[in-house]
C-alpha cells in the first residue's frame, strides 16, 4: 500500500499530465480556449480535495492508545497510597501517584508504568 506522501505525488503527476493534454488539445484546436480553462479548474479542484483528504490525517493526533490518555483528567475510585484505582472514560485503571491521594479527588494522567497509570493532584492553579 501506498504511503500519503506516494499518492499525493501520484495525484501531482496526473495532475500535470491531465494539463498537458488540456494544452495539446486546446493548441491543435480540437478544445475551446475556454472549454480548456474550465476543465483546468474542474481538475485543480479535485486535486485539492484529494490531496487535502490524503495528507489530513498525518497532522492530527492520535485518537486511539495509551498516549490519548496522557493529559486526561479523571477521578481517583480508592486512595492512591501509593497505588490505587482510577476511572478514566467508564473503565477502572490502576494508578500510582508520588503523593498520596484521597477517595474521589480529580486527578491528571501524567504517564504510564506498565499498565498503571501515574496520576498526580490537580491543583487550584491547575484549574485554569
Amino acid at each position: 500500500m501506498p504511503s500519503k506522501l506516494e499518492a499525493s505525488l501520484v495525484l501531482v503527476d496526473e495532475l500535470l499530465i491531465g494539463l498537458v493534454v488540456l494544452i495539446l488539445l486546446t493548441t491543435l484546436g480540437f478544445l475551446d480556449v475556454f472549454m480548456a480553462i474550465i476543465i483546468g479548474i474542474g481538475m485543480v479542484a479535485i486535486f485539492v480535495v484529494s490531496t487535502h483528504i490524503l495528507l489530513k490525517p498525518q497532522f492530527l493526533k492520535p485518537k486511539v492508545g495509551a498516549e490519548t490518555m496522557i493529559g486526561k483528567r479523571c477521578r481517583s475510585i480508592t486512595p492512591i497510597k501509593p497505588t490505587g484505582e482510577v476511572q478514566v472514560n467508564g473503565e477502572y485503571w490502576s494508578a500510582i501517584s508520588t503523593e498520596p491521594i484521597n477517595e474521589n479527588i480529580e486527578v491528571e494522567i501524567i504517564g504510564f508504568n506498565g499498565l498503571k497509570l501515574m496520576v498526580r493532584k490537580v491543583t487550584n492553579t491547575d484549574l485554569t
